[in-house]
């Protein structure tokens, strides 16, 4: 159990788990790439997912400031359509608030 104790450490950075795994088994070589690959993978597409989600939420906000501007305040039947739109949808509806004469014009399908 000793053993183990010596590998444990509570702040651990990822070279340092690669160095501590090929000393303690080196043909573990191969492995220890793929799983730094994947680690780095999942955080690639975690980034991915939270940029779109921040940049989804902006352009809704957007579209929300943009129709208040203009028509007043939304009721809340339109601000449920304005929080299950897609970007298609909110790029429709930012391109049609210009030219629309009512809210109900520009939040159609």
């Amino acid at each position: 159990m000793a053993e183990f104790e010596d590998w444990a450490a509570p702040n651990l950075t990822l070279p340092q788990l690669e160095q501590r795994v090929r000393q303690a088994i080196p043909e573990t070589e191969e492995l220890v790439m793929t799983l730094a690959e994947q680690l780095k993978q999942q955080g690639r597409e975690e980034g991915l997912s939270q940029g779109r989600l921040h940049g989804l939420l902006r352009q809704r906000g957007l579209v929300r400031r943009q129709l208040e501007l203009k028509f007043g305040a939304l009721p809340a039947d339109a601000l449920s359509r304005l929080d299950a739109a897609e970007e298609a949808a909110l790029d429709r509806y930012a391109e049609r608030v210009i030219t629309a004469q009512s809210r109900v014009e520009v939040l159609r399908d």
